[in-house]
């Protein structure tokens, strides 16, 4: 699939891999690369629901229908997938569980 970034800090987390904020849990931040691997090689979110490990479920907010996959600590990257162009999603924003508020 084609990534998108809604955030920019999102997207330089994945384009440097030096890039660490302090505030942000070392765990998750592993585990968000580790996924956005799995969503270059996936072909089309059909492909994304058959890898359980993902955990991928539907969040309704925001005003529209979105999904979510599993990081780690209970914290989840908040997805959307483009209803027109099915091997295009963006990465929205990453939602914590204790708090379920948006990250920076």
């Amino acid at each position: 699939m084609h990534v998108r970034y809604g955030d920019e800090m999102l997207h330089r987390l994945a384009a440097d891999a030096a890039f660490q904020p302090d505030t942000w849990d070392p765990d998750v931040i592993r585990a968000y690369r580790r996924r956005l691997q799995s969503l270059r090689a996936a072909n089309d979110s059909k492909d994304l629901q058959r890898v359980m490990s993902l955990d991928l479920r539907t969040e309704n907010g925001r005003g529209q229908a979105h999904s979510s996959i599993r990081l780690a600590n209970g914290a989840r990257l908040l997805l959307e997938f483009d209803a027109v162009k099915t091997d295009e999603v963006t990465v929205m924003v990453i939602v914590e569980s204790d708090t379920r508020e948006v990250t920076p």
